[in-house]
């Protein structure tokens, strides 16, 4: 009988042990991305130290510095090798929409934020609009269009570089860009 007590825990502990191994973890992917830029570049970790401690500077100032919605002005770059990767000025339009609508705690799933954020989770008072003026002071769509010969861009960057097949950024300080 007392074999039989042992074997049955041996048994409970390896099942949960076992179960243990099979439950998924989720990682965020942009933490990663960033572990391996700052492994690339240590001054990125230097700069992203500096805008920590600028932020802080900023959140002990008691008075909100800017009132109302910030609107930024923001540029998507299209990078494309077929016809059906060049998606439509719509479909650019429309994740901008769910954008904004993300940002302003608009979007249609606001009710299922988890539990641990909805103490937290407001309007961002931030939208983004395509650009309607361009570096060169020309009016724009804020989109860009760039044909490619490359297959494929990983997570190395490449695809904002037009040296490397993708197309080079508008200036950070005055525009959002996305590829």
């Amino acid at each position: 009988m007392k074999v039989c007590k042992q074997l049955a825990l041996c048994i409970v502990f390896l099942l949960a042990l076992s179960a243990r191994s099979f439950a998924q973890v989720r990682n965020c992917g942009a933490m990663e991305y960033l572990e391996q830029q700052i492994q690339n570049n240590p001054e990125r970790a230097l700069r992203l130290q500096s805008i920590e401690r600028h932020t802080e500077r900023v959140q002990q100032n008691a008075q909100r510095a800017v009132t109302g919605t910030i609107v930024i002005p923001t540029v998507v770059h299209i990078v494309y090798r077929t016809s059906a990767e060049n998606i439509s000025d719509a479909q650019v339009q429309s994740q901008i929409d769910v954008l904004n609508e993300d940002f302003r705690r608009l979007n249609a799933d606001a009710s299922n934020t988890p539990s641990v954020f909805q103490g937290v989770a407001a309007d961002a008072e931030i939208q983004f609009c395509l650009a309607s003026v361009d570096p060169s002071g020309n009016a724009t769509t804020g989109i860009t269009r760039t044909v490619t010969t490359r297959t494929s861009f990983g997570t190395n960057d490449l695809v904002k570089s037009s040296s490397t097949g993708g197309k080079d950024a508008w200036p950070a300080g005055d525009y959002l860009n996305i590829w």
